[in-house]
């Protein structure tokens, strides 16, 4: 009984030297070096030629500066958490890291102008080339596939996936919010008023849409069944461009003109987020909720550290066991 209850006791010791010796658990933190649970805002800044990211409290950092007339015009969170930038001028889809580096995507032909992008299911990349009215899709292996042809003086300008995987467009030129399936089928959401000039768009989480209108200098919401109401109408000179929902299910707006980042509840309410320098032009704007889901904060194990652990569960058990054998002896 004494070597036992010695073996049992040097196991427990073992194990736990080998825990206080073993590399700690390693978290993944994807977004920078901000801290669980916060929201930070990617900005595509069309006159400063900048990516940047502003904080809730308002301060900004750059993320990565572009070539002159490039205009990176709006932006996309990719799978692997990077940023999928439309870069007007110089027609290229890039992927920009938070790490600065930049990398092609795709290079489109002269004047077709990408303006908007978003990411399917598949992690393939659908961009509104406003130049030439197409709503095209650039797979993962970099191969171009046409979708929808517009007709007319479109403008196809924001674009966003639906649950069912269609394309739900902005036609800012057209006044009308559209959904196309990946088949190329079109089928009108709602026509706005001429003039209005629908320009970014994101789906809710019950199937309506946000929309701002930008020469109608509003937020507007367009319900499943096709019902408009405006959220907030903004003051003349503003010409809300790009829009993103948080996880709190505010509308995060970039005021193109006035050089304003601000929030909207949806009751309307406006809080002003950042001032930018005169000039900056923001337009795309992503709303990122940082390790708030499982899938964005992920313990590591390490291999020591699983085998630790698995030790010390032995031991417990062990210890457990013995202490269980020493009052059934002593109950006899």
């Amino acid at each position: 009984m004494g070597t036992c209850v010695a073996s049992r006791r040097l196991f427990v010791i073992v194990a736990a030297l080998l825990l206080s010796t073993a590399q700690p658990i390693q978290i993944r933190y994807d977004f920078l070096d901000d801290p669980p649970g916060s929201t930070d805002y990617v900005i595509a800044e069309y006159g400063a030629q900048v990516l940047s990211k502003v904080t809730p409290i308002g301060a900004r950092t750059v993320i990565h500066s572009f070539a002159h007339n490039t205009w990176p015009r709006n932006i996309a969170i990719d799978h692997d958490g990077s940023c999928v930038v439309t870069e007007l001028l110089s027609d290229v889809l890039s992927r920009v890291n938070f790490d600065g580096g930049r990398t092609v995507l795709y290079q489109f032909s002269r004047g077709s102008l990408p303006d908007s992008v978003a990411v399917d299911s598949e992690g393939n990349y659908i961009v509104t080339e406003s130049g030439v009215n197409v709503l095209s899709k650039i797979t993962q292996n970099g191969t171009r596939i046409p979708i929808y042809l517009f007709s007319g003086w479109t403008w196809a300008a924001g674009i966003a996936v639906d649950s069912m995987g269609n394309y739900v467009v902005a036609e800012s030129g057209a006044d009308v919010l559209s959904r196309i399936t990946p088949d190329g089928r079109r089928t009108v959401i709602h026509r706005f008023e001429k003039g209005t000039w629908p320009l970014g768009v994101k789906i809710e989480s019950d199937g309506g849409y946000v929309v701002t209108e930008y020469n109608a200098q509003s937020l507007s919401r367009i319900s499943p069944n096709d019902v408009r109401t405006v959220v907030h109408k903004f003051a003349g000179g503003t010409w809300p461009a790009g829009v993103d929902i948080d996880a709190e299910g505010d509308y995060i707006v970039t005021e193109h003109l006035a050089n304003v980042l601000s929030k909207i509840t949806p009751s309307g309410i406006r809080t002003v987020i950042h001032t930018f320098d005169p000039g900056t032009l923001p337009v795309g704007v992503v709303a990122r909720q940082l390790h708030g889901p499982a899938s964005d904060l992920t313990p590591r194990l390490d291999g020591p550290t699983l085998l630790c652990v698995a030790l010390a569960i032995c031991a417990v058990a062990h210890s457990l066991v013995w202490i269980r054998r020493r009052r059934v002896v002593s109950s006899v």
